[in-house]
């Protein structure tokens, strides 16, 4: 398996703290506090990269809610990141990652990867209809409460077989394993969700 020569000074680079900072404010900009920090972004993205190198920072427990998704309202608990640093530091380590990582996902794994949305699926569901000599069956499944399912020490082992550099897998493990409470915590992982994927791909789903 193939292991990334990633450093924690590649995600600590000024400039991708300031892309960091700027994705995280999307669809925030009305907000006072973004608003203050995107004013001075040169002091904030060297605040963010001060963040990310230091071994003893830590994440904040990110704010409790429970949603009621989709029509159907699906009932999921949150964890809402407070925006800086900690979203913009899951923003840093991701936009450096995600690149490789996704090199190595089932190339039919379509949530929250850019390029594979609702049409990317729909093409490759018609594709597989129109064989209908291998195309015999059909499963649709789901698996409750997935994200508070997941075994955190096998994330992290999985996590360690990519990446060589152990101060970004350290810095990861801090990003979502904030309470002692088994599983991952929906919201508090890193954006994009993607990382997952990880986890999916080695338990076949």
């Amino acid at each position: 398996m193939k292991r990334y020569k990633i450093t924690l000074e590649q995600i600590a680079d000024i400039e991708n703290c300031k892309r960091a900072i700027k994705h995280a404010s999307k669809r925030k900009r009305n907000r006072p506090r973004v608003m203050r920090i995107l004013e001075r972004l040169d002091d904030y993205a060297a605040r963010l990269r001060a963040f990310l190198l230091d071994g003893n920072a830590h994440f904040h427990d990110g704010q409790r809610a429970v949603i009621n998704e989709g029509t159907h309202k699906k009932r999921r608990e949150l964890a809402k990141p407070v925006f800086f640093p900690d979203q913009c530091a899951h923003w840093a380590i991701m936009q450096i990652l995600s690149p490789c990582l996704i090199r190595t996902f089932y190339p039919y794994s379509c949530s929250c990867i850019k390029g594979r949305g609702v049409h990317y699926a729909k093409r490759n569901v018609q594709r597989f209809l129109k064989d209908v000599k291998n195309t015999k069956y059909c499963a649709q499944l789901d698996i409750k409460s997935f994200y508070a399912s997941v075994d955190k020490d096998i994330l992290i082992k999985l996590f360690k077989r990519k990446i060589k550099d152990a101060r970004i897998t350290a810095l990861w493990r801090k990003s979502f394993t904030l309470t002692a409470a088994q599983g991952c915590r929906w919201g508090i992982i890193p954006p994009p969700r993607s990382l997952i994927s990880i986890y999916r791909a080695r338990i076949g789903i």
